[in-house]
């Protein structure tokens, strides 16, 4: 059985690194406004963890659009804990794996503690930064930008904005782009403040030149 949980404020769990993350509201109301989310995207065998399902809406869901799985609470019933089941949060990190583990979920059906830390370093900014570089490698004809600068010090950050005159700052982790300032928009004092509380909270923050945009796009890997 698969257990579907819609938790998009993973990306502030995985910044702040914590087990026992309570997320902001906004956050919050996220998170409940798109609860039920996996059941388009599920199979009629699935779960999905929902505590706010309105009983008639999803009834007219499932006699409208044939929506079959089945809606539980996070306090899972002991079967569907105890039974052969394969979580799938929108995200891991220490704090989706608490979730489930005080739901009842057994601890050998998730990520260890190792694993979920690996999962949060890949999840850091820099592993685009070096992607970059590994493109630009390898695909020597074709014209790339500059890749961000990974900056534990404020003073590289300053250094950067005197070189490139436009930078965008980002936070290595942060969710719905709030972590993501260009100078040109809030002025050097205010991205230097920016950059500074991230490098406080976060450890460093990510830098690079600031381009002119053509066209914005995204991939999503399946």
């Amino acid at each position: 059985m698969t257990i579907h949980w819609f938790n998009p404020e993973n990306d502030l769990a995985l910044a702040s690194g914590l087990a026992n993350y309570t997320p902001p509201r906004a956050a919050v109301a996220i998170h409940r406004g798109g609860a039920l989310l996996p059941l388009w995207y599920g199979d009629d065998e699935d779960t999905v963890i929902c505590d706010t399902a309105d009983a008639e809406w999803l009834g007219r869901m499932r006699r409208d659009f044939g929506v079959g799985a089945t809606v539980t609470s996070p306090e899972l019933s002991g079967e569907t804990a105890d039974g052969d089941i394969i979580p799938t949060p929108w995200g891991w990190s220490a704090y989706t794996r608490r979730f489930f583990l005080n739901a009842g979920i057994r601890e050998d059906a998730l990520p260890t503690a190792a694993q979920i830390e690996r999962m949060r370093l890949l999840s850091h900014r820099r592993t685009s930064a070096h992607m970059a570089v590994r493109l630009a490698e390898e695909l020597p004809g074709v014209a790339f930008g500059e890749a961000a600068t990974e900056c534990a010090d404020i003073r590289q950050v300053e250094r950067l904005i005197d070189s490139y005159g436009d930078v965008y700052v980002k936070s290595p982790w942060s969710s719905s782009g709030r972590g993501v300032c260009r100078s040109a928009n809030i002025g050097r004092d205010r991205i230097l403040r920016f950059a500074a509380d991230s490098i406080r909270r976060q450890g460093s923050v990510m830098t690079e030149k600031a381009h002119r945009a053509l066209a914005d796009f995204a991939l999503l890997y399946d």
